[in-house]
């Protein structure tokens, strides 16, 4: 369901879901599911934006497949 949750914020390209996406991509219990937030976040963000939470994402991710979700994220922001 909170895949769902995430492809529907995603999608709709609303300023306003930026937050609720970055919270997923941070917090969210399975890392499924922030990857899925990771992709969806550059639809939404400018490439400072996007690089500038990358980083972030980078240095607080543990999961290898997350991890390489924020590194296709500030790949394909620039």
């Amino acid at each position: 369901v909170r895949r769902t949750a995430i492809r529907t914020l995603g999608l709709t390209e609303d300023a306003r879901a930026v937050q609720a996406l970055l919270r997923a991509a941070f917090e969210d219990p399975d890392p499924v599911n922030r990857g899925e937030a990771v992709t969806y976040l550059g639809l939404s963000m400018s490439p400072d934006e996007a690089i500038a939470w990358a980083r972030s994402g980078l240095d607080r991710e543990s999961d290898p497949e997350v991890r390489a979700c924020w590194m296709e994220f500030a790949k394909e922001s620039r």
